[in-house]
């Protein structure tokens, strides 16, 4: 991981918004909470390659979810990366909304799972 990466990770684990995951006892993941207008928000999901489409990420987005403190989350990944909009889809979140010009030609959108039983608006 980048230099700030890593301090991102340090200052999450301190303030219990990181989310480790290990395959036989070597770290093989991450994914760091936040917040985005007052719900809770997954900033940032890493698997690394040799562990990915093995389980690693859904495994930490639903341990992001069960620690969850708000009845709704909200999650972002560029247009392009089609392997997180497919887990995403498969954990139930639903497409919300779309900010152009962060990465150039590639939009960020932006997905949202609610827990409190009422039905996601489009």
């Amino acid at each position: 991981a980048s230099r700030g990466r890593q301090a991102l990770l340090s200052e999450r684990l301190g303030g219990g918004d990181a989310f480790i995951a290990r395959v036989n006892a070597e770290p093989s993941g991450y994914a760091l909470r936040s917040r985005f207008f007052g719900y809770d928000f997954l900033e940032l999901l890493f698997v690394r390659l040799a562990s990915r489409r093995r389980g690693v990420g859904m495994a930490l987005v639903q341990a992001w979810e069960a620690a969850r403190r708000t009845e709704r989350v909200f999650v972002s990944t560029n247009e392009s990366n089609d392997p997180m909009r497919r887990l995403l889809a498969r954990l139930g979140f639903a497409e919300s909304g779309v900010v152009r010009n962060l990465d150039p030609e590639d939009p960020e959108l932006f997905f949202v799972k609610r827990f409190d039983g009422r039905p996601v608006e489009s």
